[in-house]
């Protein structure tokens, strides 16, 4: 039996102009002969001719491919690797006969203006990184998939500075007063079906799948009254001096997720305050 080779990420590493070349590194699951399965980054450096041909050909292979009903064939074995570096770790998927969390506790229909948006059902923290100035989140997620399907999972390993934090604790509880004054202090959408982890079991260093990422802001765009929720933007950065630019979303987060929040961030500040992780070392790329 020979070795099997099943890539199922690809990340363009470094640009080697002087080589002509590009380095990309294929996060794949290897079978080795004995039947041991495991995975393994595999770097390659790929000629401009290479990546020219493979241009050319790609959008053919492609399309012979779903007509072939060749585009799902491998989604199901793939699924627990591939989650590792999407932009949600698929836990749980929900089951399509299940209460639809897409309606509102309440029984009414979603507001469209927010049909696309993913809601964030709680907030972890984890590790301190003292050299960083950062402390490790993740935010539990329901997601809408590009198939139109819902899932839960948990955007993990986000480090967030200490003057984030700072800037939460500013302007939040402003925030929750406003959807206090409003009548909004109550629960519309419909909960987690999955657990959600307290707020001090977020994500150590040593146990990331992925080399974490810098939360460059977390900010209040508005309040959707009609879900008694708020609308929260996340940015999210590289650490890589390689990599440049960044990257944001708008997050729905319910009333009782902010709440829990507020509550969480001075205890978590004061950890970083006794570890000397606050003050600031990391910056954005």
């Amino acid at each position: 039996m020979t070795k099997k080779i099943m890539c199922w990420h690809v990340d363009v590493d470094e640009l080697v102009p002087e080589a002509g070349s590009a380095r990309f590194v294929f996060k794949s699951r290897v079978q080795d002969k004995d039947g041991t399965v495991r995975e393994e980054d595999v770097p390659i450096y790929l000629p401009f001719h290479v990546l020219e041909s493979i241009q050319g050909v790609l959008p053919k292979v492609i399309q012979d491919l779903r007509a072939a009903g060749g585009d799902h064939v491998f989604k199901g074995a793939l699924e627990e690797a591939r989650a590792r570096t999407e932009r949600v770790e698929i836990i749980t998927k929900l089951d399509p006969s299940s209460e639809d969390p897409r309606t509102l506790a309440s029984g009414g229909a979603w507001p469209q203006a927010y049909a696309g948006m993913d809601e964030i059902l709680g907030v972890s923290f984890g590790e301190v990184v003292p050299d960083t100035g950062c402390v490790l989140v993740d935010f539990r997620i329901r997601a809408v998939e590009g198939s139109g399907e819902i899932a839960e999972g948990s955007r993990k390993g986000i480090l967030m500075a200490y003057s984030v934090l700072e800037d939460m604790v500013r302007g939040l509880p402003e925030l929750r007063d406003m959807m206090i004054a409003q009548g909004l202090d109550k629960r519309l959408l419909v909960g987690a079906k999955g657990p959600v982890p307290a707020w001090n079991e977020g994500s150590h260093l040593r146990g990331l799948p992925h080399q974490p990422f810098l939360g460059s802001a977390f900010g209040v765009r508005e309040i959707a009254s009609e879900l008694a929720a708020a609308v929260i933007l996340l940015e999210i950065s590289s650490i890589d001096p390689r990599q440049s630019g960044s990257s944001s979303a708008d997050y729905l987060m319910p009333y009782h997720v902010l709440d829990e929040l507020i509550e969480a961030l001075p205890k978590v500040m004061r950890k970083m305050e006794q570890k000397g992780a606050n003050r600031p070392q990391l910056r954005p790329h």
